[in-house]
């Protein structure tokens, strides 16, 4: 079951007056008019750093009502970003996305077999010239369109390169608006342009080209404060 908090904000009113599980069970039931089995229903509380007492309802699943199956999905940027309130510490596992490897590209763009050769080599004996080519170009593309699934999906659809780069911004511009969002009390100003560079350029976002976007010290603190929360939060890195 799907209980975006993102898309239906009425939902985190249900967990202002008490975070009970049994009871909350009960309020989601009836809310969505849909029956909550333990054991079998699966609660997905998506965007659940629109609610910061959803967020620490997980907290007494865990300890008074495990028989219930609850998974969250958010912005870690929007939990970080939440100053003067608690986290479910220790109550909470922890499943990390991250851009697919260079086996992955590989399965995406037919290079199953050379994907099955790379895993079964043993040896540091050299490749022959032929497939050493081959890997070349796969490594090539991958450097340029990266791991991003969709980047990926449009890239080896035979989108090409422009088909990649037209996802990649859309994507940037998408994370550049999600900051917006999450990044009140912050002067936005400060947040945007640590994705600027991202724009421009393949390379990692480093002390000498985040130093030349700002003129003082205290200035460039801010900025590599903001670089370092967005790597925490997987917006960079």
């Amino acid at each position: 079951m799907l209980l975006s908090f993102e898309k239906d904000p009425l939902l985190a009113t249900l967990f202002q007056e008490t975070l009970d599980p049994k009871i909350l069970v009960t309020k989601i039931s009836a809310y969505t008019g849909k029956e909550i089995e333990a054991g079998r229903t699966l609660l997905i509380f998506d965007e659940i750093q629109e609610s910061n007492a959803a967020l620490n309802a997980l907290k007494y699943f865990c300890e008074e009502a495990p028989e219930y199956h609850v998974v969250a999905a958010g912005a870690l940027l929007g939990v970080k970003m939440s100053q003067g309130r608690s986290f479910p510490v220790g109550k909470v596992d922890f499943l990390d996305l991250f851009p697919m490897t260079f086996e992955e590209f590989l399965d995406a763009n037919n290079g199953g077999a050379l994907r099955a050769l790379l895993e079964g080599k043993r040896d540091l004996v050299p490749l022959a010239d032929a497939f050493h080519q081959k890997f070349l170009t796969h490594l090539t593309n991958y450097f340029i369109v990266g791991g991003m699934p969709e980047v990926v999906a449009g890239f080896a659809g035979s989108g090409g390169f422009a088909k990649a780069r037209h996802i990649q911004e859309t994507i940037l511009r998408g994370y550049q608006n999600d900051f917006a969002k999450t990044c009140s009390g912050v002067r936005h100003s400060q947040v945007v342009p640590v994705m600027a560079p991202l724009k421009t350029s393949q390379e990692m976002i480093g002390e000498h080209s985040l130093s030349s976007q700002v003129n003082s010290a205290s200035e460039r603190d801010i900025y590599r404060r903001r670089m370092h929360l967005s790597i925490k939060s997987r917006y960079t890195g």
